[in-house]
């Protein structure tokens, strides 16, 4: 397990990106407009918990996100979705697979990796296409939103 890392960001609708000090300060900077992203290596439930109350974030998501041992599934809520992957990785010892969990909604993309290698995780740059913006990811997988 890594050391557990949060880190927060805010989109304005004019692509306008903020590196924010936490969840409230990302929400407040991206206003009724903007796009939000929240990135956790390793959580723990102390660090999780904001989520439920200020992004309406179903308890029982946040329990399967904290488990670790999910398999890949897609749940779907009214407000947002809840996906899980196993991404694996050839290592000395074998093969590996970690747990990288993601909500997406129309405001926001959380992202939570669970027993990931820091060596194995990369962002992208910010890149603000005509059309959209693109949102840093792990490894080399941009996602891109649209509106």
């Amino acid at each position: 397990m890594n050391k557990p890392e949060n880190r927060y960001f805010a989109i304005t609708r004019s692509g306008t990106l903020h590196r924010s000090s936490g969840l409230t300060d990302a929400l407040v900077f991206a206003g009724d407009e903007g796009y939000v992203w929240l990135d956790y290596i390793d959580p723990n439930a102390d660090t999780l918990e904001e989520l439920d109350s200020s992004l309406g974030i179903h308890p029982l998501s946040i329990e399967d996100c904290l488990n670790g041992d999910q398999l890949p599934k897609l749940d779907l809520f009214p407000t947002y979705s809840f996906m899980t992957f196993t991404a694996f990785e050839q290592s000395p010892e074998g093969l590996l697979a970690h747990e990288l969990d993601v909500f997406i909604s129309k405001r926001f993309l959380i992202t939570a990796a669970i027993g990931m290698p820091k060596e194995s995780r990369f962002y992208l740059p910010w890149k603000t296409p005509s059309r959209g913006i693109w949102m840093p990811f792990a490894w080399d997988h941009p996602i891109c939103y649209t509106r």
